[in-house]
């Protein structure tokens, strides 16, 4: 399997992760390099998905994406990333974020949206209404679908 540019850059970052004890260090090395395959299986090929209206096409494109990458993670849990190419990286990459700290995926996500104050309360609303100002939605459609596939 070829490395990419990209993925060679990846295996560089640095990520923080909390710190086990050592008799659980072997087992657990076991489990973390066993878990990100069959999780990301177990996702993409479930029933669900097929109820939610995702089309049989869109679903074995990712899964085709998602057998070009591999992640593996070391000793201190640090993802290395390898794909055919620097997409298949970046994919492998935003999975194994994903994996490890979604909450913030998600909160960055609402602070784009300018919808924090949904999820965390009327404390943010200025703050929603301020990115709200800044990031105009229908001009943020048109860059993306002017954006290339």
């Amino acid at each position: 399997m070829e490395t990419s540019s990209l993925g060679s850059a990846v295996l560089c970052q640095r990520m923080v992760f909390r710190r086990l004890p050592p008799y659980a260090a072997p087992m657990t090395t076991v489990l973390r390099r066993a878990r990100t395959p069959v999780i990301l299986l177990a996702l993409l090929g479930t029933p669900l998905a097929a109820q939610r209206g995702t089309p049989p096409t869109e679903r074995t494109r990712w899964q085709a994406q998602a057998a070009r990458v591999t992640i593996t993670r070391d000793d201190w849990g640090i993802p290395h990333i390898e794909g055919r190419s620097d997409a298949d990286a970046v994919f492998g990459l935003i999975y194994a974020q994903a994996e490890d700290d979604f909450p913030r995926i998600e909160a960055n996500y609402l602070t784009a949206l300018g919808r924090t104050a949904e999820a965390e309360g009327e404390d943010a609303i200025w703050a929603d209404l301020r990115q709200r100002l800044f990031a105009d939605p229908v001009e943020l459609k048109a860059h993306y679908a002017a954006s290339p596939a």
